[in-house]
């Protein structure tokens, strides 16, 4: 409880924060009940609007600071909207429900266990464990599947791409049943297109004339309307802007371009390219794998870090329970970055706002901008600022325009750019949403022209020259050498400008962000691990040829090559009846029969182990790979001394 003093002291705080706002924000703050979309564009204070936002709930309702769950994208953001609650609202702050999306969901997964798993205690699967499951699935398939499909020395072809696809099926929120439904759907929709457009297409040969391809083309079109699917609609959408086209040009080459690019002669029909047996056949054997990859798991009580949005949002899909008590949990949600979000997390988001009470006017609000959309790859999903629109009941649109953070002329340069992009909220809803950003900060104004200088020289190095004298020029002219930033589009170029700014006596300070599982002993390290969990299994031993050529093991590339071309050729023995009998020899088996003691010393080293790595823990097994003990392999020639820890270089 917060005594008298301390509430005026934040009513006060709450006072001055909210007359910054400009008219649009206030207006934000102030609408608390019903559902929000608000289109922030880049520096617009969307994060001091959504702190301001929660306050007013508390300030104006009988909720309590719990009632109010506020989802982001990163960890950094959860913490920078608590450090602001606590800042406006006191210890109430820490009480807010701020959580990133997977946060949220082991959150509930944790507290509600007796949902999820059968009530049994899962733990989060390794990279290592997934690609062993998804491996031995591979081992266990038909011949006959495309995707067991495996190469000698690099493993299994489609592996990266099944742990991929099957990554981005979660985050669109389906399950192997529901892929197959797509893939049933979008066969029949391939078929009804290929049987109808065929003829026309057919129709097509030796046709010179425009007006007579035109009205092909056309008939085209109006066959593609009367089929009912996403491919049909997106055919006749490309196709009335080509026929639009061709008119216009008074051309018809074109047209013979879209026909080219959407289908192929098979056989003398014509087939839409996307509609290929060999695809189907490939999506049909995924839908396989990822049932058979989600047993798996299941047997070994795993989870998947997909699996935790995407199975919370499942159950609360189906279990009422669950979701009224949700419900009655989070009377209040905030979603920030709300372009970032995929599939199955907005119907997370849904579901937990489908209370028919409600009438669609859900006290919810989304904050986002389409220009700043970059989790594409992982699944985000532009539509959903659509659907959220038409999910909802009488949704309040409000658009932030006012730039805190640039001068108008980075401002307008970058609209010239984001422009190009056609499929915007902007070019969608037309008058609605007006994105022409204002440049608002004053002092920033004041204080910066914010001009942009454009320069092109004649090489890398002339550049790089320029760059140090007019830096060193600015430090001298009283600049505080901190204040001044040099952003590239690669390392490579920042590393050569480094040294360029040293033969110039420029002080700089650079700072690479690398993930620590790119670094290459982390990334051999790795791989060690992969070879030693897969062996019994009789995968992964394509990794070998690879972890043998790693500089701490000290084996000389003429070893490694003399090991290759022993495996190549084998053993070879003569049988009972005279014959050359040939017999397939291990990598790990060539290297114990070496001539090369080092070579022999690995070998036993990697056996020892294979044999480790069944009894102790994987921890263990890294302090034994990684040496908790000093040695190190030598040329010395001690056949008794086998090493019980590699002493890796340091990073």
């Amino acid at each position: 409880m917060i005594n008298n003093d301390q509430k005026v002291k934040y009513e006060k705080q709450y006072q001055e924060r909210y007359y910054k706002l400009n008219a649009k924000q206030r207006e934000a703050v102030d609408n608390i009940d019903g559902p929000l979309l608000i289109v922030a564009g880049p520096g617009s204070g969307k994060t001091e609007l959504l702190a301001l936002r929660a306050a007013n709930i508390l300030r104006l309702t009988q909720v309590s600071p719990s009632n109010i769950l506020l989802l982001t994208f990163t960890d950094n953001g959860a913490r920078n909207m608590r450090d602001r609650l606590v800042a406006l609202i006191g210890e109430a702050g820490y009480k807010v429900a701020i959580y990133t999306f997977h946060s949220f969901a082991s959150d509930v997964m944790e507290k509600y266990a007796e949902f999820f798993f059968d009530g049994a205690v899962y733990k989060p699967a390794t990279d290592i464990e997934k690609l062993g499951i998804i491996e031995n699935i591979l081992s266990e398939l038909p011949l006959s599947y495309t995707l067991s499909s495996k190469h000698p020395d690099m493993g299994y072809t489609y592996l990266h791409d099944i742990i991929s696809c099957i990554s981005a099926l979660k985050k669109g929120n389906l399950s192997s049943e529901d892929f197959k439904n797509i893939i049933d759907s979008y066969k029949n929709e391939c078929e009804d297109i290929n049987n109808v457009v065929n003829e026309l297409l057919l129709e097509v040969k030796g046709k010179r004339k425009s007006e007579i391809l035109l009205s092909i083309y056309a008939r085209v079109s109006e066959t593609l309307t009367n089929i009912n699917g996403e491919t049909s609609k997106y055919l006749n959408a490309t196709l009335t802007l080509e026929i639009k086209e061709s008119l216009d040009s008074d051309s018809c080459r074109n047209l013979g371009e879209w026909r080219d690019k959407y289908f192929k002669p098979i056989d003398g029909i014509y087939m839409l390219k996307s509609g290929e047996d060999k695809n189907f056949k490939k999506w049909y054997e995924l839908t396989d794998v990822y049932a058979k990859y989600k047993n798996e798991m299941h047997k070994k009580g795993l989870y998947d870090f997909d699996d935790m949005i995407f199975e919370v949002a499942h159950e609360l899909k189906i279990n009422n329970g669950l979701r009224s008590e949700l419900e009655e949990k989070y009377q209040y949600i905030m979603i920030d970055e709300f372009q970032d979000t995929n599939e199955v997390q907005f119907t997370l988001v849904k579901s937990l706002t489908s209370n028919p009470i409600n009438e669609g006017r859900s006290n919810i609000m989304a904050v986002g901008d389409d220009d700043q959309a970059i989790y594409k790859f992982q699944g985000a999903e532009l539509d959903n600022m659509k659907r959220f629109r038409e999910g909802y009941t009488d949704v309040k649109l409000i658009t932030l325009i006012n730039n805190y953070r640039s001068t108008q002329e980075i401002l307008d340069y970058s609209r010239k750019v984001i422009t190009k992009a056609v499929d915007r909220l902007e070019v969608r809803y037309g008058g609605e949403i007006d994105k022409k950003i204002k440049a608002s900060n004053k002092e920033l104004l004041e204080k910066e022209d914010g001009k942009i200088v454009e320069k092109t020289f004649e090489n890398i190095h002339a550049e790089m020259d320029y760059i140090c004298k007019e830096i060193r020029s600015l430090i001298e002219n009283g600049v505080d050498a901190s204040e001044i930033t040099v952003i590239s589009r690669s390392h490579n170029n920042l590393k050569m400008l480094s040294e360029v700014m040293n033969e110039h006596h420029v002080p700089f300070s650079y700072e690479k962000r690398e993930h620590v599982l790119d670094k290459k002993p982390i990334r051999e390290i790795v791989n060690i691990l992969r070879f030693l969990s897969g062996y019994d299994m009789g995968i992964n031993g394509e990794l070998l040829p690879e972890i043998i050529s790693y500089e701490f093991w000290g084996i000389d590339r003429v070893d490694v090559w003399r090991i290759a071309e022993k495996v190549k050729n084998g053993n070879v023995r003569v049988g009972e009846l005279g014959e050359r009998v040939y017999t397939k020899l291990s990598w790990l088996q060539a290297m114990t029969e070496s001539d090369n003691n080092k070579v022999v010393r690995v070998a036993n080293f990697l056996i020892e182990l294979i044999s480790d790595a069944k009894s102790i823990p994987i921890t263990h097994l890294i302090d034994k790979i990684i040496g908790t003990r000093e040695w190190e392999i030598d040329d010395e020639d001690d056949e008794d001394a086998t090493p019980s820890a590699l002493q890796a270089p340091s990073p």
